[in-house]
């Protein structure tokens, strides 16, 4: 192997070692007080219970937004579903993506399949 790639190869190393644990979706960590009684549940299931809880506070025309996302649609789909412009569509994942804390598309995808959001439904 050539010097220059192993060097690289163990910057690569040294950086991910750096990053310490993965990070929960959702920032949410290992178990989790999820009611009033105390009890207590495992990372998966606090995940769903929270995507859920924030799916349901958005807006009708939002939540047909994160279904046609998470079904894979591009945002010029995404208006023509919805039959809006596209730059309201831009708009409306704004929005969403706002509300949800998602920083990219795919945490947008990651909480529409916690909250089990389907197009189809």
């Amino acid at each position: 192997m050539r010097l220059s790639r192993q060097i690289e190869l163990t910057g690569v190393r040294q950086a991910l070692s750096r990053r310490g644990p993965p990070k929960w979706p959702l920032g949410l960590g290992r178990g989790r007080t999820i009611d009033d009684n105390g009890k207590t549940a495992g990372a998966a299931e606090a995940c769903h219970l929270e995507a859920k809880k924030r799916v349901a506070e958005l807006e009708p025309r939002e939540r047909e937004v994160l279904e046609c996302i998470v079904g894979g649609y591009s945002l010029i789909r995404v208006a023509g579903e919805l039959g809006v412009s596209l730059e309201d569509a831009v708009r409306l994942k704004a929005s969403l993506m706002r509300k949800l804390g998602a920083n990219v598309t795919a945490d947008l995808v990651r909480i529409g399949i916690y909250a089990q959001v389907d197009r189809n439904r």
